[in-house]
């Protein structure tokens, strides 16, 4: 261990450039030595070495070729669960790098309004993998949304079950023809009503939730074909749900417009019905079980939201609904 220490510098010089390296032999045994001195080296020590491992998975996340850029996030995963006060440094970073990834579109996370992201073509297997390590991620950002998320997991399955009626009847009140013209005149919103979006995270939400619909859209549940839609779908609202429970993020006017696409393509499904769910697919009780409470949350927050800018600004009735 002493001598590591001495030559701690020199090794992560060597092993990083190996990030980008053409075989997959060597990128394979490269995420295993990673693995074992990120496990070695306490968080304070990798802070010394942050500059040069952020530069080359940077060189890794965004290489031409799919297996590079899959291994070099596999890399980060490992940086998220050996050190995430580390990895969480890596934020203005990471939050654009998965919006390239899942869009191929090099995004800059400013409020100032960009044209809407649509989603790379690539296999679900690959769009999976970029999901469940987002998902990871942002759950080491917001760590006290993650204890509300990890609570409300631990509730009876069946509870969202019990909820859906009314969540149902709470989005369909909301769902009034005034949302069409909400969304209409979304684009002429003043600064003022995005003011609140600036916040880094709040930003990212903004281009990321669109994406997230736009896959329930291209997988059409519950006529699921692989495993790897059941893990989109899931981890799609998995991360919708965290992102949407933010108490920032629930006074932003594009989270009202999410309504009309909900309305138009998830509402009618909701909740899954898991008898409809083809067996070819994999998914369990328990897949049908989560992604129907990711949805149950997501449409209750975005109907209450809506509700809120119905009723105006100091009305507590929609937040009344939310807390029912």
């Amino acid at each position: 261990r002493n001598q590591l220490d001495l030559h701690l510098s020199r090794v992560f010089e060597r092993i990083c450039d190996l990030i980008v390296d053409p075989e997959q032999c060597v990128r394979t045994a490269l995420k295993g030595l990673f693995e074992t001195v990120f496990r070695f080296l306490p968080q304070t020590a990798m802070v010394s070495f942050l500059p040069l491992v952020r530069v080359h998975l940077s060189a890794g996340l965004s290489h031409v070729t799919d297996a590079i850029r899959d291994d070099a996030l596999a890399l980060f995963d490992t940086l998220v669960s050996t050190h995430p006060y580390v990895a969480s440094s890596f934020q203005s970073q990471m939050l654009s790098t998965y919006l390239h990834l899942l869009t191929g579109t090099e995004v800059v996370l400013k409020p100032k309004a960009q044209a809407r992201l649509r989603l790379r073509g690539c296999s679900m297997s690959e769009r999976a993998l970029m999901l469940e390590s987002l998902l990871r991620y942002l759950s080491v950002l917001l760590r006290e949304d993650t204890k509300e998320e990890r609570a409300t997991s631990e509730t009876p399955c069946l509870v969202w079950l019990a909820e859906s009626e009314t969540v149902l009847g709470l989005f369909q009140s909301a769902a009034s023809s005034d949302l069409a013209t909400m969304a209409s005149t979304a684009a002429g919103a003043s600064s003022t009503d995005t003011a609140a979006a600036e916040a880094e995270i709040d930003l990212f939400a903004q281009y990321a939730l669109p994406l997230l619909i736009e896959m329930w859209v291209e997988v059409s549940p519950p006529s699921f074909t692989a495993a790897a839609d059941v893990t989109c779908v899931r981890a799609a609202f998995s991360i919708a749900r965290l992102l949407l429970t933010r108490k920032s993020c629930r006074k932003q006017q594009w989270v009202s417009d999410l309504a009309v696409t909900l309305q138009k393509h998830v509402v009618d499904v909701f909740p899954l019905d898991a008898s409809l769910v083809p067996k070819q697919c994999g998914a369990t009780d328990g897949d049908v079980t989560a992604i129907n409470a990711s949805l149950c949350a997501v449409l209750a927050i975005v109907a209450a939201t809506v509700n809120r800018r119905h009723d105006g600004p100091g009305s507590g009735a929609s937040d009344n609904k939310t807390a029912a």
